[in-house]
């Protein structure tokens, strides 16, 4: 088996980017001196602002997404991790001030380094691409495992496919089998269709049809192309048996026990 797959995860397919943005944070601290404010109050001033100015609503007080960049710029340098993250996302897709990838994986680089999960995902999309920095691979496999391990299966898979490749260096099927599958259970469809295809070829794993027939059917309820193709060619080299433990098993793990 040869299949057409992903080289890797982006940020546009992840959009939860913001959602902390969304947490409800107050603006009673508007009035405090800036000094007495902190990380945590900077943030939640920019965040606040920037909020109203996305819904463009009619207030007294300036806010502007300048406004917005001047706070979060005084959370993020006063060390808060997420105002960080936000403040580079904001120079990456040039909101509220002009795009600049350079500045941005600056920002991502020292929320990752202060162990924001999604700052070290970002970060290494930028390495693995060579956005705004040099392109540098093995780097980005180290961000990657340090945002998989801290939740994100995006980048598990994403370093699974750099291990399996070996486009870090030398080639780690096992390595890769096993971030494959924590991104599998973390629901990734792509990560269930690459770990069946290497159950079914026996690398990195030993071989084993059944197991790879179930992470087919799982692919395919996540809606994976042509996992459907592979699911039907497995199945006439299984028995029925075989099959009918693969559909059961599959049913129970991801409800497609009865796709076909």
């Amino acid at each position: 088996m040869s299949p057409d797959r992903a080289a890797f995860y982006t940020p546009a397919q992840r959009r939860s980017d913001f959602a902390l943005s969304h947490f409800g944070y107050s603006l009673a601290g508007r009035a405090a001196l800036p000094g007495i404010l902190g990380p945590i109050g900077a943030l939640c001033i920019a965040l606040a602002i920037a909020s109203a100015a996305s819904a463009q609503k009619r207030v007294k007080t300036p806010t502007t997404y300048g406004d917005a960049m001047r706070w979060y710029g005084k959370a993020a340098r006063a060390g808060s991790p997420q105002a960080q993250f936000l403040l580079g996302t904001k120079y990456e897709n040039g909101v509220g001030t002009d795009a600049d990838p350079g500045k941005a994986v600056e920002w991502f680089r020292r929320a990752a380094e202060g162990g924001h999960a999604l700052a070290q995902y970002r970060l290494a999309i930028a390495l693995h691409e060579g956005s705004g920095v040099g392109r540098d691979i093995g780097e980005a496999a180290v961000w990657y495992g340090r945002a998989a391990e801290n939740g994100i299966p995006e980048a598990a898979f994403n370093l699974a496919f750099i291990l399996e490749k070996g486009l870090a260096g030398t080639a780690d099927e096992t390595g890769a089998a096993d971030w494959y599958r924590k991104a599998a259970d973390a629901g990734l469809g792509q990560a269930q269709f690459n770990l069946g295809v290497l159950y079914a070829e026996g690398r990195g794993v030993e071989r084993d049809p059944v197991e790879a027939r179930i992470r087919f059917a799982c692919a395919q309820t996540a809606g994976q192309p042509n996992a459907a193709a592979y699911a039907q060619r497995l199945d006439g080299k299984l028995t029925p048996d075989q099959r009918a433990a693969a559909r059961a098993a599959a049913d129970r793990r991801c409800g497609s026990g009865g796709r076909r």
